[in-house]
């Protein structure tokens, strides 16, 4: 199956970081608007936030590699990643399975946008997923003090890369 590529044109500003911030509020009012899905019955859904083309395309490959049905929609910044997920929701439609965030971004960085997630009774149902390069123990213990979210360190080759989304997907099914 192939990686669906998910774009938005939004822009990184002081306005947009205040946005996300007071849309986190009415998260409790929207949260009836999503159907939460009890059972998997297909491709697991991931949406992926990362500032690197590369490690977006590595991620698509390794998602390939593990054989298994998905659906990959990627961004690269936090305000694209929280705009993908305000847009499904006042669409009615279903959020991703999983969400995979990386935490070195500019503008708005990961642990930003976590907070922001977890904070939004609707998006933090999604199991989420922090996978990084940084294995710095106070980005642990932010991303640990923000909620119930796997941190993973993005490994150095390609065969642990496929077992770390192999693992991902499992979470996705889990939903």
């Amino acid at each position: 199956m192939r990686a669906h590529q998910s774009t938005a044109h939004v822009c990184s500003t002081a306005a947009d970081r205040k946005t996300m911030g007071d849309a986190t509020q009415t998260g409790d009012q929207r949260a009836d608007l999503i159907d939460v899905r009890t059972d998997w019955d297909g491709p697991v859904t991931v949406a992926y936030v990362d500032d690197s083309e590369d490690d977006q395309f590595l991620a698509s490959e390794a998602l390939s590699a593990t054989g298994r049905a998905h659906e990959l929609r990627t961004v690269s910044s936090a305000i694209e990643m929280w705009t993908m997920l305000e847009q499904r929701i006042e669409a009615g439609e279903e959020l991703p399975d999983v969400l995979v965030v990386d935490l070195k971004m500019p503008q708005v960085d990961g642990h930003q946008l976590l907070g922001a997630l977890v904070s939004d009774r609707t998006i933090s149902e999604v199991p989420m997923v922090v996978l990084t390069t940084s294995a710095d123990h106070r980005d642990i213990e932010r991303v640990e003090a923000a909620g119930p979210i796997r941190y993973l360190v993005k490994p150095s080759r390609f065969a642990e890369l496929v077992e770390t989304f192999d693992l991902i997907l499992d979470l996705g099914e889990r939903r």
